[in-house]
């Protein structure tokens, strides 16, 4: 279990109704899709928190960052280079 595959889990339950049904109706299933399953240790009765509580504690979609803008063509001074 990865600290990265166990937030998307949180993250996609905090944003995807059709995977909180998929949870509820077959939690193993929806925990393997993040290599998260462990046999035996997923109780019969699953409850999920409220969508909104995983937001409250910092379970969403970050937006990606902005990409920096291209950086211009500086010119290089050669003779900083140049050994004689």
């Amino acid at each position: 279990m990865s600290p990265s595959s166990t937030r998307a889990f949180a993250v996609r339950l905090a944003e995807d109704d059709a995977f909180r049904a998929l949870v509820a109706e077959d939690t193993e299933a929806a925990l393997a899709e993040y290599g998260l399953a462990e046999p035996g240790l997923v109780p019969d009765d699953v409850v999920l928190p409220d969508k909104a509580a995983l937001v409250a504690v910092g379970f969403e979609k970050k937006p990606k960052p902005k990409p920096k803008p291209p950086t211009p063509d500086v010119p290089i001074n050669l003779q900083l280079f140049d050994p004689s």
